[in-house]
């Protein structure tokens, strides 16, 4: 007799799941945003905004998550979700109001997904949004095994007056960047292929001198949110660009004007030790590393040279990184390497 758990589909897992979830987030935001979980859809109460401008984003962790499963270690992979989508909506300078989640997975474990949760709502609960709602998905056949997928939906609001304008962005300008503390979340299918993990897991658990840890505490650090650094100086930041997927070649030109080009000296900053791993284990080129990954800067701001020594002094491990010059029919130049 054909049965849904038959399938491979178990409705109490899902519902004991959901009631994690719901105390997970009661415990960290209180139980009025609790009592949403469960519901068919949640509501955000915008009243006292005069004229709000709402400001949307969604992404994925992608395969890191991967690496959370190989090591049984989800105290952080919720962190990577929120921090990914608050910093891309903070490029248009806004200030995230709620948050929602996807679990897609092949079997649902309750308390995998409890701490996944847990680690969401708190990532939320640092910058100052409320986890309103989400999805939890089992679906065997598409996911195999331990492994799932974790995507984040998130909205914010700006003041009409503070969109970001980025026609003020011109030839002479400076660049400023705001260290990562590693990965974060980009070019995971790379390191994976380059360690050899799906078929040495073990890697993981190994120590490496050159990061003063294993090699799974370094490449499972959560990505960093820069939200209250940038809200410091946000009037005298002309553009804000998030490092992430497609690296400096891909990222950078989406936020200038098509009549300059951005050149930035890498020996102005220090490089994280896990990049340099990886290039030498990997024999991966620097065009292809700049090309991937954050290689330590996750956020640049461009600001005027008169401004430079402003947010520098306001916004602890600021650097200047580079320049804006005259358009020479390439929009980044990274020492000496030019994007195509």
């Amino acid at each position: 007799m054909n049965s849904y758990q038959s399938s491979g589909v178990n409705r109490n897992s899902a519902n004991q799941a959901k009631k994690l979830i719901a105390q997970a987030v009661s415990e960290i935001h209180g139980t009025s945003t609790g009592n949403l979980i469960g519901k068919f859809g949640a509501s955000f109460d915008l009243s006292k905004y005069e004229s709000p401008i709402l400001i949307s984003s969604t992404d994925g962790v992608g395969t890191k998550t991967k690496l959370a499963s190989m090591t049984n270690n989800f105290n952080y992979i919720g962190f990577d979700i929120v921090n990914a989508c608050v910093n891309d909506i903070l490029v248009n300078r806004a200030k995230p109001l709620f948050f929602l989640d996807y679990i897609g997975t092949s079997k649902i474990v309750p308390e995998t997904i409890g701490k996944i949760a847990r680690s969401i709502a708190s990532a939320c609960l640092e910058n100052e949004c409320q986890l309103i709602g989400g999805e939890t998905a089992e679906m065997p056949g598409i996911y195999t095994g331990e492994d799932f997928d974790l995507v984040g939906f998130v909205v914010g609001v700006l003041d009409d007056s503070k969109i970001c304008d980025n026609t003020k962005v011109k030839k002479g300008d400076v660049l400023v960047g705001l260290p990562s503390n590693g990965i974060h979340t980009n070019g995971f299918s790379l390191i994976r292929n380059v360690f050899k993990l799906d078929k040495f897991p073990s890697r993981l658990s190994q120590f490496e001198p050159s990061l003063n840890s294993t090699l799974g505490d370094e490449l499972l650090k959560p990505h960093i949110s820069y939200l209250k650094q940038i809200n410091q100086s946000a009037k005298k930041v002309k553009a804000i660009c998030h490092i992430t997927g497609g690296g400096f070649y891909e990222n950078l030109p989406r936020v200038l004007p098509s009549n300059v080009t951005a050149k930035l000296y890498p020996s102005s900053w220090d490089i994280p030790n896990i990049f340099n791993l990886i290039q030498n284990e990997g024999n991966v080129s620097d065009e292809e590393m700049w090309n991937v990954f954050n290689m330590g800067m996750g956020m640049i701001l461009i600001v005027s040279s008169e401004n430079l020594p402003n947010i520098l002094s306001s916004i602890p491990e600021s650097t200047k990184i580079g320049e804006l010059i005259e358009k020479n029919n390439h929009q980044v130049i990274i020492d000496g390497i030019e994007s195509n």
